[in-house]
């Protein structure tokens, strides 16, 4: 199996990091740093999208709508080693 990724489109966020923990994954150190991403409602997200910025890669981990539903939030979260 090959997964490939490719360019959904492009959009402004606000993107606000919350809490850190440490930990390891495959036997590797690091850090797992976890973000709110705040964006507009026109997009379809789900959980297997990967939101991008520069060489940070954003795994979503939860997805809802504002109380206005004019925005979605976003819980995601880089891996930082």
């Amino acid at each position: 199996m090959t997964r490939v990724w490719s360019s959904f489109g492009n959009a402004w966020a606000k993107v606000a990091p919350l809490a850190a923990r440490p930990g390891v994954e495959a036997e590797a150190n690091g850090a797992t740093q976890n973000y709110r991403i705040t964006m507009r409602a026109n997009f379809s997200l789900t959980l297997q999208h990967r939101l991008v910025e520069g060489a940070k890669v954003y795994r979503i981990v939860a997805i809802r709508q504002s109380d206005d539903r004019r925005f979605i939030e976003v819980d995601a979260q880089l891996r930082i080693e």
